[in-house]
């Protein structure tokens, strides 16, 4: 019985990790959507971006890239595309940690 209810709260606290991986699906898809908005005054091998928020009243925020992983719009694209994985993989989770909850 010990040994059971130690891999259930090993189960839970994965499925934590994991939700809020999820969660910060939002975050990421809004820094894609910052950078594709503002393509227009990023260069292709900039390292970093300060850029106009109009969701946050037109706050300045410092956009980084990540050298050697493609252009900022390629790395947007990948932003959205892993956003779009975590966003699936957020219901599956909620599901899986209810069903770990009843336990």
């Amino acid at each position: 019985l010990g040994s059971s209810l130690e891999a259930e709260r090993r189960k839970q606290i994965a499925l934590a990790k994991e939700a809020e991986a999820a969660r910060s699906a939002e975050r990421l898809a809004e820094w894609a959507t910052l950078v594709v908005a503002n393509l227009w005054q990023i260069d292709d091998r900039a390292t970093s971006a300060v850029v106009e928020d109009w969701n946050n009243g037109g706050a300045k925020v410092k956009l980084s890239f990540a050298g050697g992983q493609g252009t900022p719009r390629e790395q947007a694209d990948a932003a959205f595309a892993k956003a779009r994985r975590l966003r699936r993989g957020s219901a599956v989770v909620a599901e899986l940690i209810r069903q770990s909850e009843a336990v």
